[in-house]
């Protein structure tokens, strides 16, 4: 009897057998594919400069920041060979004009997933850059030797003042500092508070 139902378990084996050596086959090669390839997802994050496209070279945009956090993830390797200079992150102010609320673009390269954009948003304004000429006082620092008259002249007497439209209207004058010996001076300029 133990002969016998050998014999019929090696005939339920045979039988059918290239279909059974197919399905063992794919069961190896689906655990072989499993085992060997199992790649761990790993996170970074990059601290990179922000490009800021469609500002006229007359205005300026202002309240954006110089550096944006990137994170991203991905398989492990791919992470640890990505460097910052691979990665791009732009603010698009074409067409605006005052204030804008506008969003931080970062694409990534292949198999390399965004995870978060910091900040994500840019709350500004843009401004027209400006100029205006101004005169230029003088203010003599130190007292100057003994019997000594000073008379002071700027050259130039005008400076050219360029920034921001609505910093440039609180500036009432502008002053050059310099020593009683004269020469070169530092030129300031001054608001209503100064």
């Amino acid at each position: 009897k133990g002969a016998r139902l050998i014999k019929e378990l090696l005939l339920r084996l045979v039988r059918n057998w290239p279909g059974k050596l197919v399905a063992l086959l794919a069961a190896v090669g689906f655990w072989w594919l499993v085992s060997t390839t199992t790649t761990t997802i790993t996170q970074r994050t990059f601290s990179i400069p922000l490009e800021v496209d469609g500002v006229e070279a007359e205005d300026l945009a202002v309240g954006v920041p110089d550096f944006v956090d990137v994170g991203v993830s991905g398989p492990g390797p791919r992470i640890d060979r990505l460097r910052p200079d691979q990665l791009r992150a732009t603010l698009d102010l074409d067409g605006a004009s005052g204030d804008f609320d506008r969003q931080v673009v970062v694409p990534t390269p292949q198999e390399v997933r965004l995870q978060s954009v910091s900040p994500s948003n840019v709350i500004g304004f843009v401004e027209t850059v400006a100029e205006r000429s101004a005169p230029v006082e003088v203010a003599v620092v130190g007292s100057p030797p003994d019997g000594v008259r000073l008379t002071t002249a700027p050259t130039p007497d005008r400076v050219t003042l360029t920034g921001r439209q609505q910093q440039l209207a609180q500036v009432v004058r502008v002053v050059a500092v310099v020593e009683p010996g004269g020469g070169e001076a530092s030129v300031i300029p001054l608001d209503a508070d100064d």
